[in-house]
């Protein structure tokens, strides 16, 4: 099944392709529970007003993130 199956078209709606976003993350089903890329975009969507940037970092298939690596 594509990722653009998930894509939803409605009016007020904001789709994000994480690779888009961050070009290291390679989140898969299982990794993109802790995936601190994908948190920073759905805390932008739920307070606007207090938006900050996704500081991209390596996110691996199923591994996740690994901690102590630098972000940027």
């Amino acid at each position: 099944m594509p990722y653009t199956s998930g894509i939803v078209d409605e009016p007020g709606a904001t789709n994000h392709t994480l690779q888009d976003v961050c070009a290291q993350d390679f989140a898969d089903h299982l990794s993109i529970l802790g995936d601190h890329n994908a948190r920073q975009l759905v805390r932008n969507a739920l307070d606007p007003e207090h938006a900050q940037p996704v500081e991209c970092s390596l996110v691996l298939p199923i591994i996740g993130a690994i901690p102590g690596l630098p972000t940027g």
